[in-house]
């Protein structure tokens, strides 16, 4: 049996009359290791996090830092197939949490829109210690690091691409504010940018233009997934068929290169 697999199960029950009862099908995913870390920026703020991975793991393997989006109801990284998936094939993953988001300390989340910029650049501080945290745990190779972020996420994603470390990025619903103006030396590549045809927000931002438009600036290897007829956002897009195996493959192919 493999850790953080989900294995799927019926239960079959013969009758002394000879008819038969089968149950609904369950599933169950089998265990890995998760620590609660706490990881302390720059400027002093305190980041919930939590490392999960393989316990027969050995030696150093490759991490994955998984982040979320501005203001969600929880983080959906927590439960998503696609980090249990990562985890079965040994890599180490960080779930963080943002400042002011969950566990982590508490700072004024941006009530408008010309508060996001500087909110971004605060944010990228918590990549930073973020990065520098997994390359300094000894169950990572600090060396062969992937980036994995929903809107917000998607743009920490993306701006820590410029590190030799980040061998792989994933965007989620990227979207290009802050990014050359708190970044501006960045030259993006290795990256998935991956958007809905139709999830435009409240501000008019259309996030398959976005993502294209970051696709054709970006240098190979790249890859861009517009989700047709689909209006999710962020980490909802792992609700449409076929993202998680996208991200799974993605990550694989850039680690193993």
């Amino acid at each position: 049996v493999m850790g953080s697999t989900k294995y799927y199960y019926r239960v079959r029950v013969y009758l002394n009359d000879g008819s038969m009862i089968l149950s609904d099908t369950k599933t169950v995913t089998t265990s890995y290791k998760t620590e609660s870390v706490t990881i302390t920026t720059s400027d002093g703020i305190r980041l919930a996090a939590k490392l999960k991975y393989l316990g027969s793991n050995n030696g150093k393997k490759p991490g994955i830092i998984f982040m979320h989006e501005l203001m969600p109801f929880g983080n959906n990284w927590q439960k998503a197939d696609v980090v249990t998936n990562l985890i079965a094939e040994g890599y180490v993953c960080l779930i963080l949490d943002f400042r002011g988001h969950f566990s982590s300390d508490y700072v004024p989340l941006p009530t408008e829109y010309s508060q996001v910029e500087e909110f971004i650049y605060n944010v990228s501080k918590d990549l930073v210690a973020s990065i520098e945290f997994m390359k300094s745990n000894d169950v990572v190779d600090g060396n062969k690091l992937a980036l994995v972020g929903g809107s917000l996420g998607s743009i920490m994603a993306i701006a820590g691409n410029g590190y030799d470390e980040v061998v792989a990025s994933v965007a989620l619903s990227p979207y290009s504010v802050g990014i050359y103006s708190v970044f501006p030396d960045l030259i993006i590549n290795s990256t998935l940018f991956i958007a809905a045809e139709n999830n435009v927000n409240s501000q008019g931002v259309n996030f398959a233009q976005e993502a294209t438009a970051m696709y054709n600036y970006s240098e190979e290897p790249k890859k861009l997934i517009i989700v047709p007829g689909s209006s999710e956002h962020g980490t909802n897009l792992l609700l449409e068929s076929g993202i998680t195996n996208e991200i799974k493959n993605w990550i694989i192919a850039r680690m193993e290169n």
